[in-house]
Protein backbone atom coordinates (compact mmCIF):
# COMPACT_ATOMS: atom_id res chain seq x y z
CA UNK A 1 0.00 0.00 0.00
CA UNK A 2 1.09 3.57 -0.63
CA UNK A 3 1.68 5.98 2.23
CA UNK A 4 -1.36 7.97 3.29
CA UNK A 5 -1.44 11.39 1.58
CA UNK A 6 -2.92 13.36 4.44
CA UNK A 7 -3.74 16.49 2.48
CA UNK A 8 -6.33 14.51 0.50
CA UNK A 9 -7.92 12.91 3.56
CA UNK A 10 -11.11 13.65 5.47
CA UNK A 11 -10.15 12.54 8.96
CA UNK A 12 -12.63 11.80 11.74
CA UNK A 13 -11.05 11.63 15.19
CA UNK A 14 -13.15 10.37 18.08
CA UNK A 15 -12.00 11.55 21.47
CA UNK A 16 -10.64 14.52 19.58
CA UNK A 17 -11.09 17.12 22.31
CA UNK A 18 -8.17 15.95 24.47
CA UNK A 19 -5.36 13.46 24.94
CA UNK A 20 -4.06 11.32 22.09
CA UNK A 21 -6.92 12.28 19.76
CA UNK A 22 -6.21 16.00 20.10
CA UNK A 23 -2.46 15.42 19.74
CA UNK A 24 -3.09 13.61 16.46
CA UNK A 25 -5.33 16.42 15.22
CA UNK A 26 -2.63 18.98 15.97
CA UNK A 27 -0.01 16.93 14.14
CA UNK A 28 -2.29 16.48 11.14
CA UNK A 29 -3.30 20.15 11.01
CA UNK A 30 -0.23 21.39 9.03
CA UNK A 31 -0.85 18.75 6.33
CA UNK A 32 -4.05 20.41 5.15
CA UNK A 33 -6.23 17.38 5.88
CA UNK A 34 -9.92 18.04 6.50
CA UNK A 35 -10.36 17.35 10.21
CA UNK A 36 -13.46 16.52 12.23
CA UNK A 37 -13.17 16.24 16.01
CA UNK A 38 -15.84 14.17 17.71
CA UNK A 39 -16.23 14.09 21.48
CA UNK A 40 -18.82 13.70 24.19
CA UNK A 41 -17.23 16.67 25.98
CA UNK A 42 -18.86 19.58 24.19
CA UNK A 43 -17.23 22.12 26.51
CA UNK A 44 -13.75 21.19 25.29
CA UNK A 45 -14.51 20.71 21.62
CA UNK A 46 -14.40 24.30 20.41
CA UNK A 47 -11.27 25.07 22.42
CA UNK A 48 -9.63 22.02 20.87
CA UNK A 49 -10.77 23.01 17.39
CA UNK A 50 -9.38 26.51 17.80
CA UNK A 51 -6.02 25.10 18.87
CA UNK A 52 -5.95 22.80 15.84
CA UNK A 53 -7.09 25.52 13.43
CA UNK A 54 -4.22 27.73 14.53
CA UNK A 55 -1.82 25.13 13.11
CA UNK A 56 -3.53 24.74 9.75
CA UNK A 57 -2.45 26.36 6.48
CA UNK A 58 -4.85 29.00 5.16
CA UNK A 59 -5.95 26.68 2.35
CA UNK A 60 -7.09 23.89 4.69
CA UNK A 61 -10.79 23.22 5.29
CA UNK A 62 -12.19 24.55 8.55
CA UNK A 63 -12.01 22.14 11.49
CA UNK A 64 -15.41 20.59 12.17
CA UNK A 65 -16.64 19.59 15.61
CA UNK A 66 -19.28 17.03 16.55
CA UNK A 67 -20.67 16.59 20.05
CA UNK A 68 -21.53 12.90 20.20
CA UNK A 69 -21.26 9.98 22.61
CA UNK A 70 -19.73 7.08 20.68
CA UNK A 71 -21.38 4.67 23.11
CA UNK A 72 -24.79 5.89 21.92
CA UNK A 73 -25.42 4.01 18.68
CA UNK A 74 -28.34 6.23 17.71
CA UNK A 75 -26.29 9.42 18.11
CA UNK A 76 -23.49 7.96 16.01
CA UNK A 77 -25.99 6.91 13.34
CA UNK A 78 -27.48 10.41 13.31
CA UNK A 79 -24.06 11.96 12.76
CA UNK A 80 -23.22 9.66 9.87
CA UNK A 81 -26.63 10.24 8.33
CA UNK A 82 -25.44 13.80 7.71
CA UNK A 83 -22.23 12.59 6.00
CA UNK A 84 -23.65 10.00 3.65
CA UNK A 85 -22.45 11.74 0.52
CA UNK A 86 -19.11 10.47 -0.80
CA UNK A 87 -17.77 14.03 -0.73
CA UNK A 88 -18.27 14.33 3.03
CA UNK A 89 -17.80 10.80 4.41
CA UNK A 90 -14.54 10.32 6.33
CA UNK A 91 -11.75 8.59 4.43
CA UNK A 92 -9.71 8.07 7.61
CA UNK A 93 -11.12 7.21 11.02
CA UNK A 94 -9.09 7.42 14.22
CA UNK A 95 -10.90 5.86 17.18
CA UNK A 96 -9.27 7.49 20.18
CA UNK A 97 -12.28 7.87 22.49
CA UNK A 98 -11.87 5.87 25.67
CA UNK A 99 -12.21 5.67 29.42
CA UNK A 100 -10.74 3.70 32.29
CA UNK A 101 -11.84 2.99 35.84
CA UNK A 102 -9.26 1.01 37.84
CA UNK A 103 -10.04 -0.80 41.06
CA UNK A 104 -10.21 -4.19 42.73
CA UNK A 105 -12.52 -6.52 40.81
CA UNK A 106 -15.06 -7.10 43.58
CA UNK A 107 -15.06 -3.47 44.71
CA UNK A 108 -15.77 -1.94 41.32
CA UNK A 109 -19.35 -0.89 40.54
CA UNK A 110 -21.11 -2.87 37.83
CA UNK A 111 -21.17 0.12 35.50
CA UNK A 112 -17.36 0.23 35.46
CA UNK A 113 -17.50 -2.87 33.27
CA UNK A 114 -20.48 -1.89 31.15
CA UNK A 115 -19.15 1.61 30.50
CA UNK A 116 -15.70 0.31 29.53
CA UNK A 117 -17.24 -1.98 26.94
CA UNK A 118 -19.77 0.63 25.83
CA UNK A 119 -17.16 3.32 25.13
CA UNK A 120 -13.91 1.49 24.40
CA UNK A 121 -15.28 -1.44 22.41
CA UNK A 122 -18.81 -0.67 21.22
CA UNK A 123 -17.90 2.99 20.70
CA UNK A 124 -15.29 1.83 18.19
CA UNK A 125 -17.70 -0.63 16.58
CA UNK A 126 -20.51 1.95 16.37
CA UNK A 127 -18.34 4.39 14.44
CA UNK A 128 -16.86 1.81 12.09
CA UNK A 129 -20.21 0.21 11.25
CA UNK A 130 -21.15 3.53 9.64
CA UNK A 131 -17.75 4.60 8.29
CA UNK A 132 -16.74 1.39 6.54
CA UNK A 133 -19.51 1.27 3.88
CA UNK A 134 -18.23 4.45 2.19
CA UNK A 135 -14.68 3.09 2.31
CA UNK A 136 -15.81 -0.13 0.67
CA UNK A 137 -17.60 1.82 -2.04
CA UNK A 138 -14.45 3.76 -2.88
CA UNK A 139 -12.12 0.78 -2.25
CA UNK A 140 -9.84 2.85 -0.07
CA UNK A 141 -9.65 4.13 3.47
CA UNK A 142 -7.66 4.01 6.68
CA UNK A 143 -8.66 3.07 10.22
CA UNK A 144 -6.60 3.48 13.38
CA UNK A 145 -8.09 1.97 16.52
CA UNK A 146 -6.47 2.96 19.79
CA UNK A 147 -5.94 -0.08 21.95
CA UNK A 148 -3.32 -0.30 24.67
CA UNK A 149 -0.46 -2.40 25.96
CA UNK A 150 -3.36 -3.66 28.09
CA UNK A 151 -4.74 -5.16 24.86
CA UNK A 152 -2.06 -7.83 25.31
CA UNK A 153 -1.43 -8.03 29.06
CA UNK A 154 -3.93 -8.35 31.87
CA UNK A 155 -2.95 -5.63 34.33
CA UNK A 156 -3.67 -5.91 38.05
CA UNK A 157 -6.57 -3.65 39.01
CA UNK A 158 -7.59 -2.95 35.41
CA UNK A 159 -10.15 -5.67 34.71
CA UNK A 160 -12.77 -3.46 32.98
CA UNK A 161 -10.21 -1.68 30.83
CA UNK A 162 -8.24 -4.79 29.88
CA UNK A 163 -11.40 -6.66 28.96
CA UNK A 164 -12.53 -3.89 26.65
CA UNK A 165 -9.11 -3.37 25.08
CA UNK A 166 -8.59 -7.09 24.49
CA UNK A 167 -11.91 -6.93 22.62
CA UNK A 168 -10.71 -3.95 20.56
CA UNK A 169 -7.58 -5.83 19.62
CA UNK A 170 -9.46 -8.95 18.51
CA UNK A 171 -11.98 -6.98 16.51
CA UNK A 172 -9.24 -4.91 14.86
CA UNK A 173 -7.22 -7.95 13.82
CA UNK A 174 -10.30 -9.61 12.31
CA UNK A 175 -11.36 -6.41 10.54
CA UNK A 176 -7.89 -5.88 9.10
CA UNK A 177 -8.05 -9.32 7.51
CA UNK A 178 -11.56 -8.70 6.19
CA UNK A 179 -10.93 -5.26 4.70
CA UNK A 180 -7.41 -5.70 3.30
CA UNK A 181 -8.66 -7.17 -0.02
CA UNK A 182 -10.71 -3.99 -0.50
CA UNK A 183 -7.73 -1.65 -0.19
CA UNK A 184 -8.60 -0.48 3.33
CA UNK A 185 -5.86 -0.40 5.95
CA UNK A 186 -6.76 -1.19 9.56
CA UNK A 187 -4.17 -0.62 12.27
CA UNK A 188 -4.03 -0.93 16.05
CA UNK A 189 -2.16 1.57 18.24
CA UNK A 190 -1.12 0.09 21.60
CA UNK A 191 0.45 2.75 23.82
CA UNK A 192 1.61 2.30 27.41
CA UNK A 193 0.53 4.81 30.06
CA UNK A 194 0.26 8.18 28.33
CA UNK A 195 0.14 11.65 29.88
CA UNK A 196 -3.50 12.49 29.19
CA UNK A 197 -6.57 13.54 31.17
CA UNK A 198 -7.66 9.89 31.15
CA UNK A 199 -4.48 8.86 32.96
CA UNK A 200 -4.97 11.64 35.50
CA UNK A 201 -8.48 10.30 36.14
CA UNK A 202 -7.15 6.75 36.39
CA UNK A 203 -4.62 7.77 39.02
CA UNK A 204 -7.45 8.84 41.34
CA UNK A 205 -8.64 5.24 41.60
CA UNK A 206 -5.63 2.97 41.06
CA UNK A 207 -4.97 0.37 43.78
CA UNK A 208 -1.47 0.80 45.16
CA UNK A 209 -0.38 -2.39 43.37
CA UNK A 210 -1.53 -0.97 40.04
CA UNK A 211 0.29 2.28 40.77
CA UNK A 212 3.48 0.33 41.44
CA UNK A 213 3.19 -1.42 38.09
CA UNK A 214 2.64 1.92 36.36
CA UNK A 215 5.70 3.42 38.03
CA UNK A 216 7.84 0.55 36.77
CA UNK A 217 6.71 1.12 33.17
CA UNK A 218 6.98 4.92 32.81
CA UNK A 219 4.76 7.36 30.93
CA UNK A 220 4.91 8.65 27.35
CA UNK A 221 3.69 12.03 26.16
CA UNK A 222 0.54 12.24 24.04
CA UNK A 223 2.60 13.83 21.26
CA UNK A 224 4.99 10.87 21.17
CA UNK A 225 2.15 8.37 21.00
CA UNK A 226 0.29 10.40 18.36
CA UNK A 227 3.36 10.65 16.14
CA UNK A 228 3.96 6.90 16.39
CA UNK A 229 0.31 6.19 15.57
CA UNK A 230 0.21 8.39 12.48
CA UNK A 231 3.58 7.09 11.28
CA UNK A 232 2.42 3.49 11.66
CA UNK A 233 -0.94 4.12 10.00
CA UNK A 234 0.73 5.78 7.02
CA UNK A 235 2.86 2.64 6.64
CA UNK A 236 -0.02 0.23 7.29
CA UNK A 237 1.54 -1.45 10.31
CA UNK A 238 -0.83 -3.97 11.87
CA UNK A 239 0.22 -3.20 15.45
CA UNK A 240 1.94 0.00 16.56
CA UNK A 241 3.58 0.01 19.99
CA UNK A 242 5.26 3.32 20.91
CA UNK A 243 8.33 3.24 23.16
CA UNK A 244 10.89 0.48 23.37
CA UNK A 245 9.87 -0.58 26.88
CA UNK A 246 6.25 -1.08 25.83
CA UNK A 247 7.34 -2.85 22.64
CA UNK A 248 9.56 -5.21 24.63
CA UNK A 249 6.74 -5.91 27.10
CA UNK A 250 4.28 -6.78 24.32
CA UNK A 251 6.87 -8.98 22.60
CA UNK A 252 7.68 -10.77 25.86
CA UNK A 253 3.98 -11.33 26.56
CA UNK A 254 3.76 -13.27 23.31
CA UNK A 255 7.05 -15.16 23.50
CA UNK A 256 7.52 -15.77 27.23
CA UNK A 257 4.21 -15.01 28.99
CA UNK A 258 5.29 -16.91 32.11
CA UNK A 259 8.25 -14.58 32.59
CA UNK A 260 6.03 -11.51 32.27
CA UNK A 261 3.65 -12.95 34.85
CA UNK A 262 6.48 -13.64 37.31
CA UNK A 263 7.91 -10.15 36.93
CA UNK A 264 4.47 -8.64 37.45
CA UNK A 265 3.86 -10.71 40.56
CA UNK A 266 7.20 -9.66 41.97
CA UNK A 267 6.33 -5.97 41.56
CA UNK A 268 2.91 -6.52 43.15
CA UNK A 269 4.39 -8.49 46.06
CA UNK A 270 6.97 -5.80 46.74
CA UNK A 271 4.29 -3.12 46.67
CA UNK A 272 2.24 -5.08 49.19
CA UNK A 273 5.24 -5.52 51.47
CA UNK A 274 5.95 -1.79 51.41
CA UNK A 275 2.28 -1.01 51.96
CA UNK A 276 2.06 -3.34 54.96
CA UNK A 277 5.05 -1.70 56.61
CA UNK A 278 3.63 1.83 56.39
Amino acid sequence: MKLVEWKTQRVLITGGSSGIGLAMAKQLAPTGAALTLLSKDASRLQTAADAVAALQPDSAPRVSVVSCDVADAESVAAYFASTTRAATAPTTVINAAGLSRPGYFLELPDDAFTQAMAVNYFGTVNVLRHAVPAMLASRQGAILNVGSVASFIGVFGMTPYCGSKFAVRGMTEALRSELAPHGIRVCLLCPPDTDTPMLAEENRYKPFETAALSESAGVLSADTVAAAGLHGLARNRAVIVPGWEAWFTVLASRLVPGVVERVTRRIVDRARTRHAST
